[in-house]
């Protein structure tokens, strides 16, 4: 993957979104779909904590990618895992929670990677 990098610990994932800027969305659109595909398989194994670290993804939000991606972000935090959301500034958190609100789902967002860690590995 070029986008995102995953590490699994025990019932512990973390995804990080590469610093890889996105310009073939059709790529990025597949490899999320990937993505998804395993997480999906995890949680169909065992209740898992899926941590999303977004600090090095280059920032895009417009109306094309949005929409492109709105289907597949829907699925990634409806697939039985819980999952958190780490973000590097306050803007990038105030887009990730319009984004769950949107989607109808409570997960948190968090700012600061020790507390998003001890949330990842919470028995």
């Amino acid at each position: 993957m070029i986008y995102f990098q995953v590490s699994v610990d025990g019932n512990a994932v973390w995804v990080r979104r590469t610093q890889r800027r996105v310009e073939a969305l059709d790529g990025f659109v597949r490899e999320f779909a990937e993505l998804n595909g395993l997480l999906g398989s995890a949680a169909a194994q065992r209740r898992t904590r899926v941590l999303i670290d977004l600090r090095e993804a280059a920032g895009r939000n417009d109306s094309e990618f949005e929409a492109a991606i709105a289907p597949y972000r829907e699925r990634l935090f409806s697939c039985n895992n819980e999952i958190a959301v780490l973000v590097r500034t306050h803007v990038g958190a105030m887009q990730i929670l319009r984004h769950l609100r949107s989607d109808g789902v409570d997960a948190p967002v968090f700012g600061d990677e020790d507390t998003a860690t001890r949330w990842l590995h919470k028995p």
